[in-house]
Formats: C-alpha cells, sequence, structure tokens
C-alpha cells in the first residue's frame, strides 16, 4: 500500500481485495457446485439403480411362475397322450368297452335300463386295442 502524506494526515489509497482471496472464494463456490452436481448425478443414479433391481425382482418372479404353468401344461400334455385318458375318454364319449365287460346304458325317460354283453373275440395279436374295441361294438 502507498501513503500519501499532505495536511498532516495519511492517506491510503484503497487496493482492491487480494488476488489470492478471490480466486479461493472461486474455488470454493466451483468446489461447492460441482460437489452439489456431483451429489444430484449420484442420487438419480442411486434411484434409477432401485428402480432396476425393483424391476428385476419383479421380472424374475413372472419368469418363476411362467415356468410352473409351463410344467403343469407339460404334465397335463403327458396324461393327455397316455392310454389310461385315451380309454377313459373312449369308454365315457364314445360309449366304447373292452372285451369282456359289461356295459350298462341308462336312457332318460321311462324307467328302461338296457345291459350289453360284450363278446370276448379270438386273440388277434397284429390288431390293436382300438380295431378291437370297433370290431366288438360293431359286430
Amino acid at each position: 500500500m502507498a501513503a500519501v502524506r499532505g495536511a498532516n494526515r495519511v492517506i491510503r489509497e484503497s487496493l482492491p481485495a487480494r488476488p489470492d482471496r478471490r480466486i479461493a472464494r472461486l474455488g470454493f463456490v466451483l468446489l461447492a457446485v460441482s460437489a452439489l452436481f456431483f451429489g444430484v448425478s449420484f442420487a438419480r443414479e442411486s434411484l434409477v439403480s432401485r428402480q432396476i433391481e425393483a424391476n428385476a425382482a419383479r421380472l424374475q418372479q413372472e419368469i418363476a411362475a411362467a415356468n410352473a404353468q409351463n410344467s403343469q401344461l407339460e404334465s397335463e400334455i403327458t396324461y393327455l397322450g397316455s392310454k389310461s385318458y385315451v380309454m377313459t375318454e373312449a369308454r365315457s364319449k364314445l360309449g366304447m368297452a373292452q372285451p369282456g365287460d359289461t356295459q350298462v346304458h341308462v336312457v332318460v325317460g321311462p324307467p328302461r335300463v338296457k345291459v350289453v354283453k360284450v363278446p370276448v373275440p379270438a386273440e388277434a395279436p397284429h390288431e390293436g386295442l382300438f380295431i378291437s374295441l370297433l370290431r366288438a361294438i360293431f359286430q
């Protein structure tokens, strides 16, 4: 600082604030702004990460439910292709019977019951069960 004397007084020239203080303030402001920016960015990324994790958990539950339904449908397909199912359906819906079975037909209306004895044909090893059932019914 420069001092000028005049008439018994000392006049001091006012100097601007020290440049190192301005740089320090500017550095502090920049540090605060960047900390705020990174804090907001981190919070946003954390929120997005939690949403992705929740979505992944929901999708895993949906996959597990779909796998359970798939295994149930596969077991149903296996049952529908089995002989026991075919025979049950042939008996109940088509009225077929195996040789040696006794069929009872109940007719709705006047009380009347018709009993049909299915004859046992000679064994034919080359014919399948379904063909032999058809022959037994229509003979």
